[in-house]
């Protein structure tokens, strides 16, 4: 085999470039050679291995048609570039800020200089003088009072190398053991040689600090000048350059060649390429994207992309362009796939566009086909979405809708299933909708088969609140031959609020039929309506099955008049069953006994029906317990707490209302006495917040009216707030974002982003019309005398028939009880 590589890396005033390149042969050709191994026994084993004769791993292996030639051979090549470019960016910095503080205070600068200067000086000048007279005292003291010492070291013979070594000596300082005066080196002499070497006197110098002088030009020592730099008020960035990698690599099995680049020109373009040649074209590609970012008259970013395979196609474009006056965006995506077993396409699309009204819109559409005769199934369908939202200053909507469908077989037997939604939402000022509808369906020939429907609808104003909701269901099934079933569900709810009003219904009915339990028909129903004058709840049972019915019913109600609560329930069915009843005392069926043959026959169905009904009847009379009120021209006054030697007034200063301009001006409140006037108006003010649009409230004239007791009523006042309309003013969103100092300029941004502006946005003047609200107030309260309570039960059948009434009733001036059986 062969190996070669070589590296290599550039960088100059143009570029900077990386290069790798690698290469290399090989031959297999060893592989091609037969193999023969003997038959082997295991060891600690009984295992043979049987012999293999003439065995070449090279066609065996299928290497053979795989790399086809055993000389392989392979050549890498990657390199980087990036080409410097000459532009520059040049960014502002606030040099001058700098430079005037330096400049207001460099004389303070050079006076605490000096200062320092000088203190420095003066103090090792000081220290160094100090230092030099004690040692002089402590030199002179020593001489005084101590002698010189000598050392005396005597001569000496070194052995072997017959060497003399005369004496020498040492004279120390008088005033330090330890530093010496002089020193008398020795004499040496090498016997039977004419090498002599004298002996010589060092007198080391005195030890002694000079004196000091310090230069006059340390006196003057100075910070230097400071001149202000004029031209230094930028910060110079390279512009961005292009870069561009390649990459291949190469040999008999397979080729793969990547090229990429990033070029800063008149538009930012990023461009990828890459694309592979193998033995197998499965494996075969080629993958290609582009992406151009231009900045003239505004910005546009545009990419495409696109993949190509024996198996898969793909291609994706986008737009994203950003202008002074509309912004738009799009993007298409499609996809193959195409298999022996499985195909498939796939289509994406989404658009936006502000010009008329601000809009988006999707739309996905899926189709695929699978086929295996191996498995013995087949699957072909498709799939469908849509999306939709619109939006102005005035609405907001939104639509959405769902498709699918599918057919196909499993073990060669059919099957289907669809489904489809709808969904919207509508918003403005004044209401909301919304809907949703979903069905669905499922079969499989000869096992099951199961539909499904799903509504929903609500709506919300300011004075009602509906929703309604609808379920349905009918379904077979039969997973084996002795077990089937099929029947029908479906259920409803309706839900309705208003002031003083609710409304709900509730439905439920079921049919089903199997081969274990048969329930013809299921039904329940609940209805709930109530109102400040009305309420009534009902609730309603019924169940059938093949042997009979059962019924039931429930109410309760209230009304101004009574109050009544109701309980029903009936039961019916064949009799026939009692024929095969004997009792052994009378030696007759049960249905003898009873005598059914007079009232009915076996052919007819029996029923026991039961009733319970409760009833109270309301008195009109009663005791009364009222506030006073006295009526004026133009106002009410309810007296109130009269309290001893005490201030019973409380004074409530003026205030203004926070974000507003209503000033609320001083009152003073007395508890002796409230006042409610007939009109009472409401001042006009402004509700202004930061960054929020300005909402303007009018007048509002609140009406307030007195009912006196009639037929025993409890008075109360009923007030009632007209219509009116809050007007919210025309709003521009702003440019400029302020936080604390900060600001922040939106224009600045996008024009460093592209050369665009941004657009200016209006939102025009709105109108809310708030509507009447009317409510009452009591102000007295009314304790009812007994009335009448009754109850009645009673029971039929073909058999038997009773009734029994109990009632309790006050009269004007006595208590009357009633007893009746029938």
């Amino acid at each position: 085999y062969k190996y070669n590589q070589n590296f290599s890396a550039t960088n100059n005033e143009n570029h900077i470039e990386a290069h790798v390149l690698i290469n290399g042969d090989a031959n297999l050709y060893f592989l091609d050679i037969p193999l023969t191994i003997p038959e082997m026994n295991l060891p600690y084993t009984t295992l043979t291995t049987p012999s293999v004769k003439d065995f070449s791993i090279w066609e065996e292996t299928g290497l053979k048609e795989f790399l086809k030639t055993t000389k392989q051979s392979f050549d890498l090549n990657v390199k980087i570039q990036y080409k410097k470019n000459k532009d520059k960016h040049s960014i502002a910095v606030p040099l001058g800020v700098f430079y005037k503080f330096i400049s207001q205070n460099v004389d303070s600068l050079d006076s605490y200089f000096e200062n320092v200067r000088d203190n420095v000086l003066d103090f090792l000048t000081t220290s160094y003088n100090k230092t030099k007279i004690k040692l002089d005292k402590y030199k002179a003291e020593k001489s005084l009072n101590t002698l010189p010492r000598t050392f005396q070291n005597p001569g000496y013979t070194i052995s072997v190398i017959k060497i003399e070594v005369s004496p020498f000596s040492v004279e120390m300082l008088p005033f330090s053991p330890v530093i010496p005066k002089a020193i008398s080196t020795p004499s040496f002499i090498i016997p039977g040689s004419d090498f002599y070497m004298p002996s010589y006197m060092l007198v080391l110098p005195s030890l002694e600090l000079p004196e000091l002088h310090i230069p006059r030009n340390l006196l003057k020592l100075s910070l230097p000048d400071f001149k202000e730099l004029s031209s230094v008020n930028n910060i110079f960035i390279p512009a961005m350059g292009n870069i561009t990698y390649d990459f291949s690599f190469k040999s008999s099995v397979i080729t793969l060649n990547t090229n990429a680049g990033l070029y800063n020109q008149s538009d930012i373009v990023a461009h990828f390429f890459s694309s592979s040649s193998l033995v197998p074209d499965a494996l075969q590609y080629k993958l290609e994207g582009t992406s151009r970012l231009t900045r003239k008259r505004g910005l546009k970013l545009a990419t495409a992309l696109s993949l190509s395979n024996k198996f898969v196609e793909g291609s994706h474009d986008s737009t994203i362009s950003f202008t002074k006056k509309n912004m738009e965006a799009s993007a298409t995506t499609t996809a193959k796939v195409h298999t022996p077993v499985f195909r498939m396409n796939l289509k994406q699309e989404l658009t936006g566009n502000p010009k008329s009204k601000p809009s988006v819109s999707s739309s996905i559409e899926l189709k695929y086909d699978f086929n295996s005769p191996k498995l013995l199934s087949t699957a072909k369908g498709e799939i469908e979405h849509r999306l939709s939202l619109e939006s102005l200053t005035s609405y907001f909507s939104t639509e959405s809708s769902t498709k699918a469908v599918i057919k196909g077989t499993v073990l060669s037997r059919e099957y289907s299933g669809t489904l489809a939604s709808e969904a919207s939402t509508y918003l403005n000022s004044k209401a909301t909708r919304s809907s949703v509808k979903l069905q669905g369906s499922s079969k499989v020939d000869g096992i099951w088969n199961v539909e499904v429907k799903e509504n929903f609808a609500g709506e919300t104003t300011l004075l009602r609140i509906y929703a309604m909701w609808e379920h349905s269901v009918k379904s077979h099934l039969q997973p084996y031959r002795h077990f089937s079933t099929h029947g029908e569900h479906a259920s409803k709810a309706t839900l309705e609020l208003s002031p003083g009003v609710i409304s709900a219904l509730i439905q439920i009915r079921a049919h089903e039929i199997n081969s274990v339990l048969e329930i013809p028909h299921f039904g329940q129903e609940v209805a709930l309506n109530a109102n400040t004058k009305n309420q009534k709840f009902t609730w309603k049972s019924d169940v059938k099955v093949h042997f009979g019915t059962l019924q039931n019913s429930l109410q309760l109600s209230n009304d101004p008049k009574e109050t009544r609560f109701d309980i029903a329930g009936s039961l019916g069915g064949h009799l026939s069953f009692l024929r095969f009843i004997i009792l052994p005392v009378y030696d007759k069926s049960l249905w003898d006994l009873l005598k059914l043959d007079v009232t009915t026959n076996s052919q007819k169905r029996q029923y026991l029906h039961a009733t319970t009904a409760l009833v109270y009847t309301k008195n009109p009379k009663g005791y009364p317990l009222s506030i006073p009120v006295q009526e004026l021209t133009d106002k009410f006054i309810i007296p109130g707490l009269k309290l001893n030697h005490l201030n019973s007034g409380l004074v409530i200063p003026t205030f203004q209302v926070p974000f507003t301009d209503l000033q609320i001006p001083a009152y003073n409140l007395n508890f002796n006495g409230i006042k409610i006037y007939k009109t009472l108006s409401t001042s006009p003010f402004a509700l202004n917040l930061p960054t929020l649009p300005k909402i303007k409230f009018p007048q509002v004239d609140v009406l307030t009216q007195y009912s006196k007791p009639e037929d025993s009523s409890v008075p109360f006042f009923e007030i009632t707030v007209p219509e009116f309309q809050l007007t919210i003013s025309q709003f521009t969103l702003p440019k400029r974002l302020s936080v604390g100092n900060a600001v922040l300029d939106l224009n600045k941004v996008a024009h460093m982003i592209g050369d665009l502006e941004l657009p200016t946005i209006t939102v025009p003047e709105k109108v809310i019309e708030i509507p009447s609200l009317k409510f009452s107030v009591p102000t007295g309260l009314f304790i009812p005398l007994f009335g009448a309570l009754t109850a009645r039960f009673g029971v039929s059948s073909p058999l038997y028939n009773a009734t029994w009434n109990v009632g309790l009733r006050n009269n004007a001036d006595h208590i009357e009880t009633s007893l009746d059986s029938t």
